[in-house]
């Protein structure tokens, strides 16, 4: 019963999120290239797209990783890639759980992060979060 409750909870994220899945395919196609799609174990990975930038050029910002929805895109950085990968499944449930308004709650979270302490990037929610559920601070 737990694991059919989980399966149909990951389902609803997945279509809830589907939106900004679909901003992920459109970035990825604009992108103009990848190496691929990176295959992870099953679990904690279902339902996800991993994909490796082939023109991180491309980019206007240097990032190292970045989630839309069910697509996770990443730029391969000298044996670091699993800590980035965790680090953009808790972005990836976080998108699950608010779907669409998290295109909408993130920039806010950066903007407030900008007014109270001057740090957009470090100081926003969602990072500082993903940042505690995977051990890179605590």
């Amino acid at each position: 019963m737990q694991r059919s409750k989980s399966v149909f909870l990951e389902c609803l994220g997945f279509v809830w999120a589907l939106p900004v899945t679909m901003l992920g395919v459109l970035a990825i196609i604009g992108a103009g290239g990848w190496r691929g799609v990176t295959r992870l174990p099953s679990p904690p990975w279902r339902a996800c797209l991993v994909f490796e930038l082939r023109n991180p050029w491309f980019w206007p910002m240097r990032f190292v990783g970045m989630d839309l929805g069910a697509v996770i895109i990443v730029r391969r950085i000298n044996g670091v890639m699993g800590i980035i990968l965790e680090h953009e499944l808790v972005h990836k449930m976080q998108c699950w759980i608010l779907g669409p308004i998290m295109l909408v709650a993130y920039p806010l979270a950066s903007f407030w992060a900008w007014v109270r302490y001057n740090e957009p990037y470090r100081m926003n929610w969602f990072e500082r979060q993903a940042r505690k559920e995977t051990g890179e601070e605590s």
